[in-house]
């Protein structure tokens, strides 16, 4: 309740009234409403202050028959800290979770990552000197598994670069991309679209070298066609189990992911997305793109309007 409405409550009492100031200040009958009114005033306050960002939207996804989701604290968070404050790091690193600085030309870097504004600011720049594009990143301490919903608001970056939302197990063998977006792109399969992917990864004996990727790439998007650039998207996924996962765009269910879809990796002995996997936010340059010379231009990354990939906010759920 504005705090005008309960100033304007009193000038009415004031007007209305036909007996002194002094003595209507003194009426028990006006203390306890002034009284009423001021808790009433304190409980929308903290009720606004503890109000979850996401509270407008409900959870896309049905939980098992007879549970309810729970909210995961460690790992839902609205961005509202000043700065990457102890509270953040508690929870979240900003940098990737091995010593590798990405994938292409990218180049992780932790001075590229910051919050202000109450979101999540993922920015690119030239490394200098080099080719190699300087991109913020942040990931999850905590990994989390099945059965969970998570979803994300998320402005992607007008940059060539790809702005991702996805999950990976500490071994690096077991992938999932709720977002891959390459936000700036000018060509018709990939301006206007983000994709979801799932990845299994047979790699050497040393991790080193991918041997074999057993993926399934999906593409979608907005109703109207409009880049996802242009604005905020809630971007979801509910990993159901080791062979199930639904995807969601703006509340709306827009894929699914069955056991039908592992065929191939089940005969080779995968056993689906059934590792703990790590949270992770962040901007990339991926090497066929590269090749390609699709690339960032130096005046691109220096604009700011283009170079930075928001998250507002992220929440994610448990059934129990």
């Amino acid at each position: 309740m504005p705090l005008g409405k309960g100033a304007a409550t009193s000038e009415t009492i004031s007007k209305d009234s036909s007996f002194p100031i002094e003595k209507r200040m003194q009426s028990p009958s006006l203390k306890f409403a002034m009284t009423l009114q001021n808790l009433t005033l304190l409980v929308f306050s903290a009720l606004s202050l503890n109000a979850q960002e996401w509270a407008e939207f409900p959870v896309p996804a049905d939980p098992p028959a007879g549970q309810s989701w729970q909210l995961v604290e460690a790992v839902s968070t609205e961005f509202n800290n000043d700065g990457m404050d102890y509270q953040f790091m508690e929870n979240w690193d900003d940098y990737y979770m091995h010593p590798w600085i990405g994938p292409g030309l990218t180049n992780f870097r932790t001075d590229n990552s910051t919050i202000t504004g109450g979101k999540l600011v993922l920015s690119a720049s030239r490394k200098a000197g080099t080719d190699l594009v300087n991109c913020g990143i942040i990931s999850s301490k905590e990994a989390l598994t099945y059965p969970v919903f998570m979803e994300a608001s998320i402005q992607v970056s007008g940059l060539v670069l790809s702005s991702n939302f996805w999950l990976l197990s500490y071994d690096s063998t077991q992938e999932l991309d709720i977002i891959e977006c390459y936000g700036g792109s000018k060509d018709s399969a990939h301006e206007t679209k983000m994709k979801t992917n799932y990845h299994l990864f047979k790699r050497s004996k040393d991790g080193e070298k991918i041997l074999r990727d057993y993926c399934l790439s999906a593409s979608h998007q907005l109703p109207n066609q409009e880049p996802l650039r242009k604005g905020f998207h809630r971007i979801a996924a509910y990993w159901k189990d080791p062979y199930h996962i639904d995807f969601f765009l703006n509340g709306v269910h827009v894929r699914s992911i069955t056991k039908d879809d592992f065929k191939e990796s089940i005969a080779a002995g995968f056993t689906g997305l059934s590792q703990p996997m790590h949270i992770i936010f962040d901007l990339e340059d991926h090497d066929w793109r590269s090749a390609k010379g699709l690339v960032p231009t130096d005046q691109e990354l220096a604009d700011e309007s283009l170079n930075k990939m928001y998250v507002d906010w992220i929440r994610v759920y448990k059934p129990e």
